[in-house]
């Protein structure tokens, strides 16, 4: 947040509160810094359009975003 870096350290952190917090089937194996979470202009977490970035498969209304911004600092991870 607020332009924080994402170190080695941080990584370990944020796994660890997840480890502790809930299960360690929960950790994920990467940890990526983006600029946010995509939403749609009602709010929700469009958490469904960045597995499907990463799956490779179309990207598909776009225009239900209220940030489509965000998804450029996902693209970067797809290179």
């Amino acid at each position: 947040r607020g332009g924080a870096k994402l170190t080695t350290e941080l990584e370990d952190r944020i796994r660890k509160v997840i480890r502790q917090e809930t299960t360690p089937r929960h950790v994920p194996k990467r940890i990526l810094a983006v600029s946010g979470i995509p939403y749609t202009r009602s709010g929700k977490k469009m958490e469904t359009l960045v597995q499907k970035m990463f799956a490779g498969r179309k990207i598909d209304n776009l225009e239900a975003l209220s940030n489509p911004e965000v998804l450029k600092s996902f693209e970067t991870y797809l290179k």
